[in-house]
């Protein structure tokens, strides 16, 4: 049997999706199963050895765009579990020719609208349930997964040695504790200012003795600056990790 597990968006989507892929795999020893991400979220799942493959969806363009659909339609799932909720995650689950297409009842869909390119509903209990839970109610609902909620959850996060290297330098930098400051976000609406984070880490020092490092990408060099040049104490440094290095140093 091969699976397919769509689950495109944030760092975080992905990685409240792990415990699922852990159950998926626990049931389907010897299924194929694959992962359809969008490309920012693609480093959390790389090298992971409960994965077949991994499928980049990539929409920069239309010719980026055909290639991922070819590439979806190339592994030829049985199934295809839409963990999203989305119109575009729907679509991708019938794009890939999924015989069965499993997503969550109309009224757990982030966008009900989607419903149309799924053939299997799940139902899910009425009232809040953390996200981790919904997930894997989903496969076990569908699927006849067994799971353990909040107890015994995976979260299968796979580094190289050069990830580990990169978090050891940072520390050294550092040359002692120290807090990790991310400024930066997915969504620009939700950020805290810069000035806010430098009077954090300042706060930090006075009450803790303890440094902090602040965090981001090349690409958000320019926040990172703002929040060191707010910053009286200036007991803090930047780095620019990659995702994985990035969860090393926060190990």
């Amino acid at each position: 049997m091969r699976i397919l597990v769509i689950k495109l968006g944030s760092i975080g989507d992905v990685v409240h999706t792990l415990p699922a892929l852990v159950s998926l795999r626990k049931k389907f020893a010897s299924a194929e199963i694959f992962w359809a991400v969008e490309e920012k979220s693609f480093p959390i799942l790389e090298d992971n050895p409960l994965l077949d493959g991994i499928i980049p969806i990539r929409k920069n363009n239309l010719s980026e765009l055909f290639d991922s659909i070819g590439l979806l339609r190339s592994v030829k799932p049985d199934v295809a579990i839409d963990f999203q909720g989305l119109l575009k995650s729907a679509l991708i689950a019938k794009l890939s020719g999924a015989r069965r297409r499993i997503g969550f009842c109309s009224e757990a869909l982030r966008e009900p609208i989607s419903r149309w390119f799924l053939n299997e509903q799940v139902k899910i209990p009425d009232g809040r349930i953390h996200v981790i839970e919904k997930n894997l109610l989903l496969v076990a609902n569908s699927l006849e997964v067994n799971y353990s909620f909040p107890e015994k959850l995976g979260f299968p996060i796979f580094v190289r040695e050069q990830h580990r290297e990169e978090a050891e330098i940072i520390a050294r930098n550092v040359g002692g504790e120290f807090a990790i400051l991310n400024p930066a976000g997915g969504w620009a609406t939700k950020l805290w200012n810069a000035e806010n984070f430098g009077y954090l880490a300042d706060m930090i020092w006075e009450k803790f003795g303890i440094s902090s490092v602040v965090t981001g990408t090349p690409a958000e060099s320019e926040l990172v600056d703002r929040v060191l040049k707010s910053s009286k104490s200036g007991k803090l440094i930047k780095a620019y990790p990659s995702l994985k290095g990035f969860y090393e140093l926060a190990k």
